[in-house]
């Protein structure tokens, strides 16, 4: 298991790190609430978002 991190359901991408113009207290609330790192499908679906593409995921939950 990778010490640094241990849930393997998040990714190394930290919000703060994609680059987003978005507003610091944005930023500052997501630390707040303990977000910081990005689940696979955020930081594979945020930029494209961001970018004002069109995206369709599946999660194996059935969400």
């Amino acid at each position: 298991m990778d010490s640094d991190f241990p849930d393997k359901a998040l990714t190394s991408m930290r919000f703060s790190e994609m680059n987003l113009q978005l507003f610091e207290p944005v930023f500052e609330v997501l630390s707040e609430l303990g977000f910081e790192l990005c689940m696979p499908v955020q930081a594979a679906t945020i930029p494209l978002l961001y970018n004002f593409k069109d995206v369709v995921v599946d999660a194996a939950n059935g969400s």
